[in-house]
């Protein structure tokens, strides 16, 4: 079963107008329009996990949210990935004091919260081409394969971002950035430290020349990897 939800949609309302009955149908799903917490929430459990790690029966493994937005708001389950602080370094939550639900986790604006799609069924996914970051989303999403594109306008491929899945190429922009600072944290520099960990079926990458470093492990265990062709811009290895 394929869904497609229009600009019409309002965030936080992808529940409604996908429907208890059709939750655990589709498998092809495409949204336009804002997407919130709530709305990721739903569709993790479409694609097979909730947040607090169990399978559901969800069958989603086409996703394609290149024409949605993210907002920053909406509320995930109290049993969400982690709680809160603005700085953790593998989620974003926030504190709602007079919520019921009092723990937020929400879609940042810029990039699609860690580990949301991690142990999901998704094969195939088209990401936003609104966000400027992608950090840990898809870390161990084993059944992703294919080829992902990263849009323009992103400067930033996290710690982990893609680690344990089954891409097969990645297609970088010509807006990845190099971090100013002489010593880069987490999820700072251009392509970060392990972003392509054990990917396991990946054949070949092109850096663009923005990108002036290799961070650890970015390749470690990609036994198919075959053909790298890095800038002269590289500084370090």
């Amino acid at each position: 079963l394929a869904f497609v939800c229009d600009d019409t949609l309002e965030a936080g309302t992808l529940a409604a107008a996908v429907g208890e009955d059709n939750k655990y149908l589709v498998e092809d799903l495409t949204i336009s329009g804002p997407l919130n917490g709530a709305d990721l929430d739903f569709i993790r459990q479409m694609a097979g996990r909730d947040f607090s790690w169990e399978p559901t029966a969800g069958v989603l493994t086409r996703l394609d949210i290149s024409n949605a937005t993210l907002v920053y708001q909406g509320t995930y389950s109290q049993t969400g990935i982690r709680q809160p602080i603005e700085s953790d370094y593998y989620a974003y939550n926030e504190w709602t004091l007079s919520s019921s639900e009092p723990i937020k986790m929400a879609a940042r604006q810029d990039a699609l919260p860690e580990l949301v799609f991690t142990k999901t069924n998704l094969e195939e996914v088209i990401l936003p081409t609104s966000i400027t970051k992608i950090y840990s989303s898809f870390s161990e999403c084993y059944s992703l394969k294919g080829t992902i594109v990263i849009p323009e306008g992103v400067t930033t491929i996290g710690d982990y971002a893609f680690e344990s899945t089954g891409i097969e190429h990645v297609v970088l922009p010509s807006t990845l950035t190099e971090s100013t600072k002489a010593n880069p944290g987490a999820n700072e520099s251009a392509i970060c430290a392990h972003a392509f960990d054990n990917c396991w079926a990946l054949k070949s990458i092109e850096f663009p020349a923005s990108v002036h470093k290799i961070c650890d492990a970015t390749f470690q265990n990609c036994v198919s990897l075959t053909e790298l062709t890095i800038p002269a811009t590289l500084r370090t290895i």
